[in-house]
């Protein structure tokens, strides 16, 4: 294992944040993900004249929730917001959205939604059945990033992003994963890494997802690589279920829900257990960082990797 120091992680460059900036100062830059790629139409908002046009935010396979466009607060600070319907003549309603809360709105037209970041306005499109978090970017300022589910009742780790195979291989080769292992996937979108722990390491797995359509697709992708006798899919909140069976647990989520799985990897794994993380490191487990590797698929594609034991 290469255990080099880790640079310094630059949250605004990882996926995982899938943030697509349309002001009027910044151009988009290319976007590279592995798997599905979405494109983003800059439409013309008709937003107050003191605003800026920050454009669409969209998302990969937006799970549809029946409260509609969700928006929920992981910030620190409660958000006082303006919502309306795209288009429509109607005044904008006024909301406040405490801290830990979700609003959902069932609606069929996109909305269009405009908080305050500083002495700025920021407005975005809001697109019918998606889901969206308040949460604060590289440089500490507040910003609406997607989500991956709408439920008021289990928080919202992250997005869904596909890990690339290469990235998958690596992550199961750091952990030194074999036959006699089990490996458990936090967040475990498509399958990937379970599915490849079997199939190429001989371990079972088990992977923890709140999205059904994840479930539905992980087990069929289990199945059609035959190895469904090896593997589990579970559609549950990360941070209920019981890991304590793991020898092995790969996470991909943002830096807070690494801060929040922090204290529950501590009481629920065993000391031996190994732990590895994609693109960002456990906060204040220094002491246990065993290996961290860096893998580079070209175009400024560079995947950062974080393995420790409990």
């Amino acid at each position: 294992m290469n255990s080099t120091v880790p640079p310094e992680i630059d949250a605004a460059s990882d996926p995982c944040y899938k943030l697509i900036d349309m002001s009027l100062m910044k151009r988009l830059a290319p976007w590279k993900i592995l798997g599905v790629l979405t494109g983003a139409l800059v439409f013309i908002l008709s937003a107050p004249p003191d605003s800026v046009f920050a454009g669409v935010i969209s998302q990969l396979t937006p799970y549809q929730s029946p409260l509609g466009t969700t928006i929920r607060n992981r910030s620190h600070v409660i958000i006082h917001y303006r919502i309306s319907t795209h288009r429509s003549h109607a005044p904008p309603q006024e909301k406040v959205l405490h801290i830990g809360e979700v609003d959902g709105y069932s609606n069929s037209r996109p909305l269009d939604i405009t908080f305050q970041r500083g002495k700025t306005l920021i407005t975005y499109r809001l697109e019918p059945g998606r889901h969206y978090s308040f949460r604060y970017n590289a440089v500490g300022e507040l910003e609406l990033f997607e989500g991956s589910h709408g439920r008021p009742d289990a928080v919202d780790l992250a997005p869904y992003v596909t890990t690339p195979g290469e990235v998958v291989i690596r992550m199961l080769e750091m952990a030194g994963v074999n036959e006699t292992d089990t490996v458990y996937d936090l967040g475990c979108g498509d399958g990937r890494i379970i599915i490849e722990a079997a199939r190429s390491f001989g371990a079972r797995g088990v992977g923890i997802d709140i999205v059904p359509e994840r479930i539905s697709e992980s087990r069929a992708a289990a199945q059609a690589a035959g190895v469904s006798d090896r593997v589990e899919f579970i559609q549950a909140d990360a941070t209920q279920v019981d890991i304590s069976s793991a020898t092995v647990v790969t996470v991909y989520l943002v830096p807070e829900s690494m801060e929040l799985l922090r204290p529950i990897l501590e009481s629920r794994l065993n000391p031996d257990t190994r732990i590895i993380s994609h693109g960002y490191p456990i906060p204040d487990w220094e002491s246990k960082l065993t290996g961290y590797a860096e893998v580079d698929l070209g175009s400024q594609d560079v995947h950062l990797i974080y393995a420790y034991q409990r």
